[in-house]
C-alpha cells in the first residue's frame, strides 16, 4: 500500500461530486460524506458506531472492520473511494530544504535524505513527501513516514469493510489544510501563528503553526477517556455513566487574559517569559 499524502494545502481533491471520509478511532468508527465543489463544501452525511472499550491488536481490527462494514452497508457505500487520516502519534513529520535541485530530480534525493531524518530503518516504513512551499532557488519539502505494519492494518480495516482507499492523510496536516483555506490563504505568511489542539478519545494531538506551516507536533496520552476515568473515580460511578455525565454536563470555558498581563511577561527579545 503506497502512502498517498495529498499536496498541501489542498481541498480541490474532492472534485465536483463527493468524498467519503473514514475515522477508525478507539472510541468509535465514523463515516462522513463531504459534497460540493468550486471552493464550497458541506457535510451532507455523518454517522458513527461506538467501539467496545478495551480492544487492541487483532481484536480491535476485527471489530472495527465489522462495525465499518455495517455502516458501509447501511448507506450503500460499497466500492466507493475513501480517505482517512492517520493519528499524529503514528507518523514522523519532517521538513527538508533543497536548493539548486530541479524539481523533477527531487524524488530520488528526498528518499535518500530521509534515512538521516527517520528514526526507523527505511525498509520498515512507508513514506511520502510533497512540496510545502517554494523558497529562493529551491524547495521546502514536507516528509511524512509511518511504520508499514501500522499503515497496512488501518488500510486492511477500510478495504475489508468494502471501501477503496483513495488518499491517506495525517490528522494535524488535514486540520492545517482546512484552517488554511478558511482563514489563512489571504493572509501574509508573517501574520500567522496558531496552535491546534485535537482531543480524541485516547490521545490529544497538538500542532504549532507559524508563517503558514506546521513546524512542530506532539501527541500526548491524555484525552477524552482520561476525563471520563477521572469523573468515574471522583464520583464513584461506572465509566459508562461517567461518559454520559461528561457529554451532558461538561463545559469548555475560554480563559480571557488581559493584554497588559501578557505584555508584562514579555521578554525584551520577544516571546513570553515562561
Amino acid at each position: 500500500m503506497a502512502f498517498k499524502l495529498p499536496s498541501l494545502p489542498r481541498l480541490s481533491m474532492f472534485g465536483k461530486k463527493s468524498c467519503l471520509a473514514v475515522d477508525v478511532g478507539t472510541s468509535a468508527v465514523k463515516v462522513c460524506r463531504l459534497g460540493g465543489g468550486a471552493g464550497k463544501y458541506k457535510i451532507d452525511m455523518w454517522d458513527n458506531t461506538p467501539m467496545p472499550p478495551g480492544l487492541s491488536g487483532k481484536d480491535f481490527e476485527s471489530k472495527a472492520t465489522e462495525l465499518l462494514a455495517e455502516l458501509v452497508g447501511k448507506y450503500k457505500f460499497k466500492k466507493q473511494p475513501a480517505i482517512f487520516a492517520l493519528p499524529a502519534q503514528s507518523v514522523v513529520i519532517r521538513y527538508l530544504t533543497f536548493q539548486g535541485i530541479p524539481k523533477e530530480k527531487l524524488e530520488g534525493i528526498v528518499r535518500h535524505e530521509a534515512e538521516g531524518h527517520i528514526p526507523f530503518p527505511l525498509n520498515e516504513v512507508t513514506l511520502d513527501w510533497c512540496e510545502a512551499r517554494k523558497k529562493e532557488n529551491g524547495f521546502e519539502v514536507l516528509l511524512v513516514a509511518i511504520k508499514t505494519d501500522k499503515l497496512n492494518s488501518t488500510v486492511s480495516i477500510i478495504e475489508d469493510s468494502g471501501l477503496e482507499v483513495q488518499t491517506v492523510d495525517v490528522t494535524t496536516l488535514a486540520l492545517f489544510s482546512l484552517y488554511y483555506h478558511t482563514h489563512l490563504k489571504d493572509e501574509k505568511e508573517e501574520d500567522s501563528a496558531e496552535v491546534f489542539v485535537d482531543i480524541g478519545a485516547g490521545t490529544t494531538d497538538i500542532a504549532f503553526l507559524k508563517n503558514q506551516r506546521v513546524f512542530f507536533t506532539r501527541s500526548v496520552p491524555i484525552a477524552g477517556r482520561s476525563f471520563t476515568e477521572i469523573i468515574a473515580k471522583k464520583l464513584d460511578i461506572p465509566e459508562p455513566k461517567a461518559e454520559e455525565f461528561k457529554i451532558k454536563y461538561a463545559e469548555v470555558k475560554a480563559i480571557a487574559t488581559e493584554m497588559s498581563t501578557l505584555e508584562s511577561q514579555t521578554k525584551p527579545g520577544g516571546g513570553l517569559g515562561i
